[in-house]
């Protein structure tokens, strides 16, 4: 099992199969507990239901009958593992170099092409999630081609809506309550951490872990329907899988309605191709699913360490990934105040290293080039500072009272910073 919500997908398709009588899946052990009437189905049978919903499976008889089923092993489909490399190396150069993907808009502390990325690698959980949905509408009496493009498009549709209007409900949250730079550092280590226990659950290293997550609205979500835009929106409204619930911290963290609605837009539009995907090609791409999920879960705790450590930037710690290329510039002294300039680009800061004399006034001249969502503003926490940048000149004034060293960095802790106080 991939999720909680695998339990409610296993449990109600054995129960629609004449001669069942109880089934309760357990997502923590991944098995499964069958009460059958042996006159009126056999092993043969449970086993074809268990695999019609996604699911490899080894049976084991005792004195009850006990199906579990554990994930294939480790394969990918080269083509596909190759190109998932690739956006990951563009993720993580990304990350690493604070570089806005040739200028694109980002939004609230991380770009629409970065949550773009992530929607379409987590896209791949939700086929082992939500494909039995896309297999129901699609045998839908009187639809017989299950390959109709136009009932997969508006399953997405209804999906991509849900998600827009939740990344809406959560980002009114954030303006509603005020983030602080300790706030907003901790929400992004708790979905950072999130994420990694996520992924270590989609590469089932411990039984235990999977007792750790989310509340499930699973029940809330539970439909008969067989219209796929009603099917879509119910899927995105009430099923919370963990990328999904990592995302409803992170439009909480914009503090915009617009801005939550925008992300989980990008974030869900990511997540198409992969249902698409599966939804024409339902009966050849479903035994690779769990192989896929593996892949996925790797990439999930890369991003997850990735969050939390941006997030331990902003609060002035976590690992500098670009100390190899500090700049460093020493102040001038004008009229007793120390004089310090740095321009801003889409790279980055420019110089990111400033040597300072404690007890004497700074003046830091910040000469806005080129900014965007990420670079356009400015945390040094150790003095409180929050800095809103403009275009053209800023001046900010502060004076450093103690040696030692201050980091700072952008927004999201992707960009770093230091004053050297001496």
């Amino acid at each position: 099992m991939t999720c909680p919500s695998c339990e409610r997908r296993i449990s109600d398709a054995l129960m629609k199969v004449d001669g069942i009588i109880e089934a309760r899946a357990d997502y923590a052990s991944e098995t499964t507990r069958i009460i059958y009437d042996e006159s009126r189905i056999d092993l043969i049978r449970i086993k074809k239901t268990v695999e019609g919903a996604g699911y490899n499976f080894s049976s084991e008889l005792k004195k009850e009958k006990i199906i579990s089923w554990k994930n294939s092993p480790f394969v990918v489909n080269l083509l596909l593992s190759f190109l998932l490399i690739i956006y990951s190396i563009i993720l993580n150069l990304y990350f690493i170099y604070g570089k806005n993907l040739n200028g694109l808009t980002l939004v609230g502390n991380i770009s629409l092409p970065i949550l773009f990325v992530f929607g379409l690698v987590t896209g791949l959980h939700c086929i082992g999630m939500c494909g039995s949905f896309m297999v129901a509408y699609s045998s839908k009496e009187g639809r017989r081609n299950a390959h109709d493009w136009l009932l997969h498009i508006k399953y997405g549709a209804g999906k991509l809506l849900s998600y827009t209007l939740i990344g809406g409900i959560f980002g009114f949250l954030g303006s509603v309550v005020s983030f602080t730079i300790p706030m907003r550092g901790a929400i992004g280590i708790f979905a950072g951490v999130f994420l990694i226990i996520y992924g270590l659950n989609l590469l089932n290293v411990s039984p235990s872990l999977r007792k750790l997550h989310l509340p499930s609205f699973a029940k809330m979500g539970r439909t008969q329907s067989k219209e796929p835009f009603a099917t879509g929106l119910a899927n995105g409204l009430f099923l919370a899988c963990g990328p999904l619930s990592a995302m409803y911290i992170f439009a909480a963290g914009t503090g915009s309605p617009l801005n939550g609605a925008i992300s989980l837009f990008a974030f869900g539009l990511g997540t198409i191709p992969a249902m698409m995907l599966f939804g024409f090609s339902l009966s050849s791409i479903k035994r690779y699913i769990p192989r896929i999920i593996k892949f996925s879960g790797a990439f999930v705790i890369v991003l997850g360490l990735i969050m939390a450590n941006n997030s331990l930037v902003l609060l002035g710690g976590g690992i500098n990934l670009k100390q190899a290329d500090i700049e460093q510039s020493f102040f001038d002294i004008i009229e007793n105040v120390q004089v310090i300039k740095m321009n801003v680009n889409e790279t980055g800061w420019s110089p990111d290293t400033f040597v300072l004399k404690k007890g004497i006034k700074v003046r830091w001249i910040i000469d806005g080039i080129e900014l965007n969502g990420c670079n356009d503003e400015i945390i040094v926490n150790d003095y409180g500072m929050e800095i809103y940048l403009k275009q053209g000149k800023n001046i900010v004034e502060f004076t450093p009272e103690k040696e030692g060293t201050v980091e700072w960095s952008c927004g999201m802790g992707m960009i770093p910073g230091t004053f050297i106080i001496k």
